[in-house]
């Protein structure tokens, strides 16, 4: 039976889902006008992502005695069902054993019947052969007297010795019918037995379907404001995306998806982009453009396009090198240059006027020039497509 207490924790699964489809939708896309206003969307959306987790917890720890209930009965169920099977293979002993009495008790009355006609045979063929008289004809015949009661005393003696052969036969008759009715009451016994238990596996089986039903229930709703916790998440991490892209725009420094010129004054290109035969490195795809030009060590590079500074450190075989992210999808990358460059990650930087470093020899480099990449998402697009 389901307790009272368990009734009353379902009733709070069942507010608790009533209060989950209470919260607000994620479904709608965040615009917001002001960067206050994105910033208080997003507070909401982190206080309504906290709220369903206690939903989720509470509900959880409501489910929990319907858990451990459903376990309890299960194995109650596989118990159950393990004397089921054991008072069937009683009952199938002991239908092989009332079938192998039926056939000794058939085997019996067909030598009772042999034994019958055998005695009658002999008697026959007594009568015929004149072994036989009435005791008239003992007492008026005219053989000797002492004879005559030899043969009759005879007679008898054969009688006798079939009388006790049948009564023998009789007897184990009775004996393997009274043994096969004893059986036979013994399984049905078995069988009562076995049907009250199968009863019992009936009433666990219910009770347990119900309570099955309740954990499902509220694992469904868990799912469902995990679900719903996830849609919260995804709105946090879009809503901080957001926020991050109207900074850069109230500073000036979103990407315009055109770029400026990194080394004013200096055009000549060593290397374009494309597979190439690197001095270093062999074949390969060349990611970017070299610009290289007689007098260029030690030229100012400026930002192609504003952004914020991803990195700005020695990477590698780039040397001394800087990246910007330009806020849609597209980020610069400036390597060899002279030294590291004064800016740091996270500075803003505005396109075609901030100075991000000087224009080396470091790396991987065979002498002075800018390697100078557009990447596109995990790719690298040709810089001169955009010049």
């Amino acid at each position: 039976m389901i307790h009272v207490r368990r009734i009353a924790a379902f009733l709070l699964c069942a507010a608790l889902i009533a209060v989950g489809a209470a919260v607000p939708s994620v479904g709608r896309t965040a615009t917001a006008a002001s960067l206050t206003e994105l910033q208080q969307q997003l507070e909401d959306a982190k206080a309504n992502a906290n709220a369903v987790k206690s939903q989720i917890a509470a509900l959880e720890k409501a489910n929990a005695p319907f858990e451990e209930q459903r376990a309890a009965l299960q194995k109650q169920i596989s118990a159950t069902q393990a004397e089921i099977d054991l008072y069937q293979a009683k009952i199938d002993a002991l239908q092989a054993e009332i079938a192998a009495m039926e056939k000794s008790v058939a085997a019996s009355e067909l030598a009772l019947k042999k034994a019958v006609r055998e005695f009658k045979q002999r008697l026959y063929a007594m009568y015929t052969s004149g072994s036989i008289y009435s005791g008239l004809e003992v007492i008026g015949g005219t053989e000797d007297m002492a004879a005559s009661l030899a043969k009759m005393e005879l007679m008898e003696s054969v009688s006798r010795k079939d009388n006790r052969a049948m009564q023998a036969l009789l007897d184990a008759i009775d004996e393997l019918r009274t043994q096969q009715e004893k059986l036979a009451a013994e399984q049905e016994d078995l069988a009562a037995s076995q049907e009250t238990i199968r009863q019992k596996k009936a009433e666990l089986s219910a009770q347990y379907s119900k309570i099955n039903a309740i954990v499902l229930s509220n694992r469904d709703a868990v799912k469902a404001l995990e679900n719903k916790e996830a849609s919260y998440a995804q709105m946090e991490k879009d809503l901080a995306a957001a926020i991050e892209k109207q900074k850069l725009i109230d500073a000036g420094a979103v990407g315009t998806g055109q770029f400026a010129w990194p080394v004013p004054g200096y055009y000549r290109l060593s290397e374009k982009y494309g597979y190439r035969i690197c001095p270093i490195h062999g074949p390969e795809l060349h990611k970017g453009i070299d610009i290289s030009s007689s007098g260029i060590y030690g030229a100012k590079i400026v930002a192609a396009d504003s952004g914020v500074v991803l990195l700005a450190r020695w990477y590698g075989g780039y040397g001394n090198c800087i990246m910007i992210d330009h806020g849609n999808g597209y980020v610069t990358l400036y390597g060899h240059m002279k030294s590291a460059s004064p800016l740091k990650a996270g500075d803003v930087v505005i396109k075609g006027v901030t100075v991000i470093g000087y224009v080396g020899s470091t790396g991987d480099s065979t002498g002075p020039h800018l390697h100078f990449e557009i990447r596109k998402g995990s790719g690298t697009v040709d810089p001169m497509s955009f010049f």
